[in-house]
């Protein structure tokens, strides 16, 4: 059973204001954006799979093979975006044992998306629908299909292979399907510019990763996370992290979001139109984050610590005003997190407040963009590809030592 999943994003936020939630946001959408102020439109798909993978199994020592304790999938389209080699995405991300985060990627391939039916995507998703869609590269190298409870992906890239399928249900982001944004999740993209959707915190899935070259194949369980991101691009700045504990039992101002799920039952939700305050410390650099989080209306607080070693990092591609570009990110997928629970008084003063719960995360996703990123190059492993579309063939030192 999950015990905790945080999830943090930093996003541009334009407007405020409370609207009903909507369940299938993560269907496609259809591009709207007809501010003339936006001239790109994008939707992506993410999933996180954390193994279920023993700690230690496997190893850097030579004497097994390093099994992933981390699988990524990405996919992305830009139909309202200039027409070149860098208006869609797909990726795939892998973390195995004390290695920097591989991610290879391809910026050229043609995606089809289509809604129920293989049928074209002509209006947005409807309220309390279940997913039924699907992202499909005409050469083959990536597949995102969701039916229901049912899903399938695959994705070949960098000399790798990766399937999964669903084998059990998602785990909601609350008991009504509503989106992390709460109110805001139903205002147009031309106000608050970006939308964000988890669809799941932890759906239980079937995987496996296969060498293309020598074809030898390593299989597993474990957790995936489903989110979604569509509107104009990404912000100039942000921070996301992201973890689950598999043990039993600019011209806008920035916005934060925070949930948490506890061992304790603990069911926080942080947004800036509660409201809420949050107080935010990022040091891309040294690869630390800290944000906290107080309700003034439930007097709950909630302190966030993620830390990872800034050699670990790998580059993502991101959507930005021209196109997917390369760079744009860095993240990791063996971050560590602190979750600190407080309960106290209602009203806009903390005072006194009583520590109710601690939970301690490894291997979560830590992730820094754009200006937020280390000018320095925090990341030191580039598994994309810089132009082209073209994804890099894997390092040598993974199919010597993995498979």
């Amino acid at each position: 059973m999950t015990r905790l999943a945080g999830v943090l994003l930093l996003c541009g936020l334009a407007a405020l204001a409370p609207t009903p939630a909507r369940a299938s946001l993560y269907d496609p959408h259809v591009p709207t954006m007809y501010d003339p102020a936006f001239r790109t439109w994008f939707e992506g798909w993410y999933v996180r799979i954390t193994t279920a993978q023993p700690e230690g199994e496997g190893g850097d020592d030579g004497t097994g093979p390093v099994l992933p304790s981390s699988l990524g999938l990405i996919v992305g389209t830009m139909p309202r975006g200039r027409l070149g080699w860098n208006i869609s995405l797909a990726s795939l991300l892998v973390q195995q044992g004390s290695r920097a985060l591989q991610t290879f990627e391809s910026t050229g391939v043609q995606l089809s998306v289509t809604g129920a039916g293989g049928q074209t995507v002509v209006r947005d998703p409807e309220p309390h629908t279940p997913p039924d869609f699907s992202v499909v590269a005409d050469d083959g190298t990536a597949l995102l299909h969701m039916r229901g409870e049912q899903c399938a992906l695959h994705v070949t890239l960098g000399g790798l292979t990766m399937d999964a399928r669903c084998t059990g249900p998602p785990l909601r982001w609350g008991p009504n399907d509503e989106s992390p944004e709460g109110g805001i999740s139903g205002l147009p993209t031309q106000l608050v510019g970006l939308h964000w959707f988890v669809y799941s915190l932890g759906t239980p899935v079937a995987w496996s990763l296969r060498n293309d070259s020598s074809g030898e194949t390593v299989t597993g369980a474990g957790l995936a996370h489903f989110e979604k991101n569509w509107g104009g691009t990404f912000p100039p700045g942000w921070a996301w992290a992201q973890g689950l504990d598999l043990a039993p039992g600019r011209l806008v101002p920035d916005a934060w979001l925070l949930g948490v799920r506890s061992p304790g039952g603990r069911e926080w939700d942080f947004r800036p139109q509660d409201p809420t305050s949050f107080t935010a410390e990022a040091d891309p650099c040294n690869a630390t984050l800290r944000l906290t989080a107080h309700s003034p209306w439930t007097g709950q607080t909630a302190v966030v610590t993620a830390r990872a070693p800034p050699g670990l990092f790998g580059h993502v591609t991101c959507p930005m005003a021209e196109g997917f570009e390369p760079g744009t990110a860095v993240e990791a997928y063996r971050a560590s997190l602190t979750v600190e629970l407080y309960e106290g008084t209602p009203g806009w003063w903390r005072g006194d407040r009583e520590l109710v719960e601690v939970v301690e995360i490894e291997g979560a996703a830590l992730e820094f963009g754009g200006d937020r990123m280390c000018g320095a190059g925090m990341a030191r492993a580039r598994g994309s590809a810089a132009g082209g579309g073209e994804a890099e063939e894997s390092d040598a030192s993974w199919h010597t030592a993995t498979l």
